[in-house]
């Protein structure tokens, strides 16, 4: 049977605690005291997995940091490498690590739900490289858990007695596998085929070897890349630069994304630099104007009050001269 995880919505609860309430003692030896609305409210991610009939069989709680465990939130990692050996853990780190807080599946579907609970915890934390699971010591490895958490090894210099848990942790690696991603061949139609037929419902009018065409037809401006895991393609990506760009600029807004022009950002420094050194010629021109303007009007204005001043003199001696070459009888009169 079919079984999908998705994200918990708040009609699922009922449903949840009705899946956990016939083995709730034993998830609580599992996982300790634990709150149902509590755990969904503060974890980072909780999901459910679903059957083809879209009833709940499985939940699942991701948290950054233990719930079990006497850690510290802020340096709990570094707690762990100090009690735990692992050396083969590379970049363990609280951002790329994850926490199991809780697991519960109808055992019918267990191995199932808990492989796609992981991998939707894997999807949606992209930059997660490890889940880590903590029980207390007491409580031994139990399905689905066995063969997907492997534990790590307290060092020799840690006490057993000390430590009331015990760490476990999954790599995604185990469970993503690893994808290269290349320029599509021609033989990877049979592997494309099926995908593209599940997710494109016209694919039988474009006819049975559309894909192998595609592939057989790239050239400088036309592209196309697969995704492959162990060996089999499993994505498909069609890139072309053959584009109405004048269209897409009509259509969209892509200023923030310079047209699609390429050196779109650089001409356009550019010319706001030119722009901005025109101002500046232009201000500095304009001020010269204004200086000269202010100089040829001083200039005459000296001149005006120059000349006005020679002809006051003249004037003056004028009289001057006249009152000099009046008679006595005239000055007497």
């Amino acid at each position: 049977m079919a079984v999908v995880a998705r994200h918990v919505t708040g009609g699922d609860l009922a449903a949840i605690e009705s899946l956990c309430e016939v083995e709730s003692h034993i998830l609580e030896k599992h996982w300790g005291p634990y709150s149902l609305p509590r755990l969904m409210e503060r974890s980072a991610m909780s999901c459910v997995a679903v059957d083809s009939k879209g009833a709940v069989v499985g939940f699942a709680c991701f948290h950054h940091v233990p719930s079990l465990g006497d850690f510290s939130p802020a340096s709990w990692l570094d707690e762990v490498q100090s009690l735990w050996s692992c050396t083969y853990l590379d970049d363990l780190h609280p951002s790329t690590t994850l926490v199991l807080q809780m697991f519960f599946a109808e055992h019918l579907h267990d191995e199932q739900v808990l492989n796609e609970v992981i991998k939707m915890a894997l999807v949606t934390f992209t930059e997660v490289e490890r889940i880590m699971l903590f029980l207390p010591v007491k409580v031994p490895l139990f399905e689905p858990l066995i063969g997907n958490f492997e534990p790590l090894v307290l060092k020799e210099t840690v006490d057993p007695d000390a430590v009331d848990v015990q760490a476990l942790v999954a790599l995604r690696s185990d469970f993503m596998g690893e994808m290269q991603v290349r320029t599509a061949v021609v033989e990877d139609h049979d592997d494309l085929v099926p995908i593209f037929k599940a997710q494109h419902h016209q694919a039988e009018e474009l006819g049975e070897f559309f894909l192998a065409q595609m592939i057989q037809e790239q050239d400088d401006n036309n592209k196309t890349l697969v995704a492959e895991v162990n060996g089999r393609a499993v994505g498909l990506l069609s890139l072309t630069a053959d584009a109405e760009l004048e269209t897409l600029q009509e259509v969209f807004e892509l200023e923030p994304f310079d047209y699609l022009v390429k050196g779109y950002a650089e001409e356009a420094l550019r010319v706001k630099e030119s722009h901005v050194e025109r101002e500046k010629r232009r201000r500095e021109e304009h001020t010269e104007q204004i200086d000269r303007v202010k100089e040829e009007a001083k200039m005459q204005v000296e001149e005006e009050f120059e000349q006005f001043l020679t002809e006051r003199q003249e004037m003056e001696e004028e009289e001057e001269g006249g009152e000099q070459d009046r008679t006595p009888e005239e000055e007497a009169e």
